[in-house]
């Protein structure tokens, strides 16, 4: 076969005058482990103290966060190894969620396939916290994220985890007030955690979980009212016994 000046097999051309190093690739745009505690200067500190609010109260609202989180935690265990990469637009190796001026800690959800239980609950919790969600926008969230999962398996993984999250929770607060929600406003109180994508992106999120959902969600009011109740038995502390009346109401009497 023969070789042209710009065949890769041609070396007549290259010596050790002109052969020039491959440049190495620029670091990644996550964010990496961050001390914990008030001496941070990006946030005092007051995102870990709200976690730990959440995980040592009784409160029925703190019960729920804390099942939501377990039940992100328990669909990423349960999801079988990821073989290829997930759709661009939630792969957080294509498009991180945060940089380095965000708060957020980034490593468990790029480097290894399935965060901790308390990667799950951090994220959940500052989410939730910063969305003002209710319990009702909170359960409807896991009930999309748990049908998105169901009919596109291969989705979900570490990497995707958190837009999907992401995407999920707005669609919820959408689903569930009766007045417009604009994706710019829900976005506006997340602008200093989520640092990497804008509303733009968001709402790009939004419209692929749609369609994937093929712009359909359940409408079984005995699923939200399951789900609630089961993921306020998930968010029970060690030793709390279940009290039905901790269960929100999902729909006005």
């Amino acid at each position: 076969m023969l070789c042209t000046p710009a065949s890769p097999s041609d070396t007549s051309f290259r010596t050790a005058s002109t052969a020039a190093p491959t440049p190495p690739l620029p670091p990644p745009n996550y964010t990496w482990p961050v001390p914990r505690g008030a001496h941070h200067l990006k946030d005092g500190g007051a995102l870990e103290k709200r976690r730990k609010s959440v995980l040592d109260s009784d409160e029925p609202h703190a019960i729920l966060w804390r099942g939501v989180g377990d039940a992100l935690w328990h669909l990423l265990k349960a999801t079988p190894p990821h073989r290829g990469r997930p759709p661009a637009l939630v792969d957080e190796h294509q498009l991180p969620l945060c940089d380095h001026d965000s708060p957020l800690v980034s490593v468990p959800w790029t480097v290894v396939e399935a965060p901790r239980k308390c990667d799950a609950r951090s994220f959940v919790f500052d989410l939730l916290d910063r969305l003002e969600m209710t319990p009702r926008c909170a359960v409807t969230a896991v009930v999309l994220l748990e049908t998105l999962v169901r009919q596109q398996p291969r989705v979900l993984c570490g990497r995707s985890a958190r837009p999907l999250v992401l995407a999920t929770c707005v669609l919820a607060l959408k689903l569930t007030y009766d007045a417009e929600v604009l994706t710019n406003a829900v976005f506006e109180p997340l602008e200093d955690l989520l640092t990497g994508i804008g509303p733009f992106e968001c709402a790009l999120m939004e419209e692929q979980v749609l369609r994937w959902l093929d712009w359909r969600v359940p409408n079984d009011p005995r699923v939200y009212e399951l789900y609630a109740r089961e993921l306020v038995r998930v968010g029970l502390r060690p030793g709390q016994t279940f009290d039905p009346a901790a269960v929100p109401p999902m729909f006005d009497a």
